[in-house]
């Protein structure tokens, strides 16, 4: 993935958190606490989507590398994006866990981000791709 393809997606997550906290900000009257938890929930799922991403990455690295330096270094790197994907969906667990009895709805629409952002990025860079091809 290119730097510009990166860009693509955290736009579209950020429009995602606009019209998901306009949404949750609209019926739940204004009030700061859901939009939040909006906030919160779309922080830890696009960390952890960027974190799969650079896994991804790492391991593509190692799978196309024949040299055994390299190699080690994306093992690596493996492990640590994959260790610090694992940390986030624990910490999205854990305030799941913590916060099961309220704000349902602006929970949902925090933790939707784990869908919508891949499927509408891949939509966008699909097209991005067919348009230059």
């Amino acid at each position: 993935m290119k730097k510009s393809d990166f860009t693509l997606i955290m736009w579209i997550g950020l429009a995602w958190l606009i019209v998901s906290a306009g949404a949750i900000a609209y019926w739940e009257n204004l009030q700061s606490a859901p939009v939040l938890r909006v906030f919160l929930f779309w922080s830890l799922c696009m960390a952890n989507l960027f974190a799969l991403s650079q896994a991804g990455r790492a391991f593509l690295g190692l799978a196309g590398n024949s040299d055994i330096e390299k190699k080690s270094a994306h093992v690596l790197g493996i492990f640590g994006w994959g260790s610090l994907k694992l940390l986030l969906l624990a910490a999205i667990a854990s305030v799941l866990w913590a916060t099961r009895q309220s704000y349902t709805l602006a929970t949902i629409a925090g933790i939707s981000t784990l869908l919508v952002v891949p499927v509408a990025g891949g939509i966008a860079l699909n097209m991005k791709e067919m348009k230059n091809a």
